[in-house]
């Protein structure tokens, strides 16, 4: 594959990474209950799983701050199984991550 058509490519996948997030977000700010919820991301090894959750997460990040502002907390916990793929047993690292990352907000938590 040439240059030209890698850079395509690439504003391409970044095109629809963008839009995919945006449309998340404008389902969850058009949703009247916000509950929690999860995104899950399955795909091929080096298909743009981590790059599309970054930009979701990037999407959120106005209605993250802006939730924390108000008290009405929304916190977004990127998990990485792959940074544990020696561990017998994910849920550990998972709980800990959850603990340490809401433990940053746990002023805002009433």
């Amino acid at each position: 594959m040439n240059k030209q058509a890698t850079i395509k490519n690439e504003n391409i996948f970044d095109y629809y990474a963008q839009t995919s997030a945006q449309r998340i977000k404008e389902h969850f700010d058009n949703t009247l209950e916000k509950e929690a919820f999860v995104i899950g991301i399955f795909g091929e090894w080096g298909s743009g799983k981590s790059y599309l959750a970054d930009r979701i997460a990037e999407s959120f990040e106005e209605i993250t701050q802006k939730s924390v502002e108000d008290s009405n907390l929304n916190i977004i916990i990127k998990f990485n199984p792959w940074r544990y793929e020696k561990e017998n047993d994910l849920l550990i690292p998972l709980l800990i991550t959850l603990n340490n990352e809401i433990l940053k907000y746990q002023d805002k938590i009433s």
